[in-house]
């Protein structure tokens, strides 16, 4: 390239001495030695032009679209090898260690679990205690029922106190009626024997009462329930009872007090 700049240059230079020789020495047509002069060295201007652009070094390319792709794909690598790295560093962070628990320091899960088991405790003895009157509902209605034949409910009333030495239960129920008096005296007597055994069962040992009704009708014609049958006994009287060989015929005379309604004896 600079090679011929020199040639062009040099033809420029040749040509335009050439012009002025002529025109000193001849005169005549000086016009076309100064075109031609004109032309020569616009000739090596352009050539001197292109030799220097040609000769510049191309270090940075212009934009493309590829070139802008790979930028971005490089810009979007590196944010993912920083989240990479960050993701590694959290990881390899050592964990918070939990506050060793102190000697006899239950954890809340065993607290639960230990209020739950006292619950149950709980429930379970108010199941079986006989001093708790709802107890002693659900233990007689277990026994005979809990509705008798005259449609009215077995219980009427439950006491459980221990005003004295000895605990006292008292009951107030209904009876069923039967084809016969005697029949529905039987089952009054046997209905109370089958509570007095449950009860011991559950390990009571002291008084005992109860008392039976039956729906009479009055000298006005009026029906309602009336005491027909009660029976009183002792704490002693209670424990003597040997269950699986007593008959519930006998109640009336191992008991302390003692009423049935007259319609029965006669």
């Amino acid at each position: 390239m600079w090679f011929l700049f020199l040639l062009l240059t040099i033809a420029a230079g040749i040509g335009l001495i050439t012009s002025i020789v002529f025109v000193v020495k001849k005169r005549r047509k000086a016009w076309l030695g100064v075109v031609a002069s004109v032309i020569v060295g616009a000739i090596s201007s352009v050539a001197f032009l292109v030799a220097i652009v040609m000769t510049i070094p191309i270090d940075e390319q212009p934009a493309t679209a590829s070139n802008t792709k790979e930028i971005v794909k490089e810009t979007k690598s590196e944010k993912a090898e920083d989240k990479d790295k960050e993701d590694k560093e959290e990881v390899e962070k050592p964990k918070k260690r939990d506050k060793p628990k102190e000697k006899g320091e239950d954890s809340s899960d065993e607290k639960e679990v230990k209020k739950k088991k006292e619950e149950v405790k709980k429930e379970d003895k108010k199941k079986n205690d006989i001093t708790d009157e709802e107890y002693l509902k659900q233990l007689v209605n277990d026994t005979i029922g809990g509705k008798a034949n005259t449609k009215e409910k077995r219980v009427e009333d439950v006491t459980y106190n221990e005003i004295d030495a000895h605990p006292y239960i008292g009951l107030n129920l209904h009876a069923d009626e039967n084809l016969t008096l005697k029949l529905t005296r039987a089952g009054m007597l046997k209905h109370s024997t089958e509570i007095m055994e449950a009860l011991h069962k559950e390990g009571y040992e002291g008084k005992f009462y109860v008392d039976w009704r039956l729906p009479l009708t009055d000298n006005s014609g009026n029906v309602k329930p009336v005491k027909v049958m009660s029976i009183d006994l002792t704490a002693e009287d209670f424990t003597k009872i040997n269950f699986d060989n007593f008959n519930y015929n006998n109640l009336p005379d191992i008991a302390e007090s003692y009423f049935e309604h007259p319609g029965f004896s006669n």
